[in-house]
Order: structure tokens, then sequence, then C-alpha cells
């Protein structure tokens, strides 16, 4: 069980970052040609976003499957 709060507590963690990055991305002005080269690293950073969602999504669903083991 103390394996599946750290798996908790890790998804919760990476989460709250995810969440950071996509307001500062949504933050940015979006004009200007000069704004391109960041308008990309934003697109992969959005993109690193989701696929951090998902892990953390997975992780969650794997830590209530232990804990309801446990249980």
């Amino acid at each position: 069980m103390d394996d599946s709060l750290r798996l908790l507590a890790r998804a919760r963690d990476q989460l709250a970052h995810a969440e950071q990055l996509l307001a500062a991305a949504d933050d940015v002005a979006w004009a200007g040609p000069s704004a391109q080269s960041y308008r990309e690293r934003l697109d992969e950073r959005r993109t690193a976003c989701v696929t951090l969602l998902a892990e953390v999504d997975a992780a969650y669903g794997r830590a209530l499957a232990a804990l309801r083991t446990a249980a």
C-alpha cells in the first residue's frame, strides 16, 4: 500500500507540473513571425504534457487497483 501512496503522490506532482506548463503556454501571445520558434517549442511542450497526463492517468489507475486489492 505504501508503494501505491507513493505512486499517487508522484502522479499528483507530475499532473501539477503539466498543468503549470499548459497554463504558461496559454498565456503566450501568438502574434508575429518572431514568435514562430517559441510557438514550436510550446507545441513540443504541449505534446510532452499530453504524454505526461496519459502516464499519470495510467499510474493513477494502477494505484487505485492496488488499493482496491489491498482493501
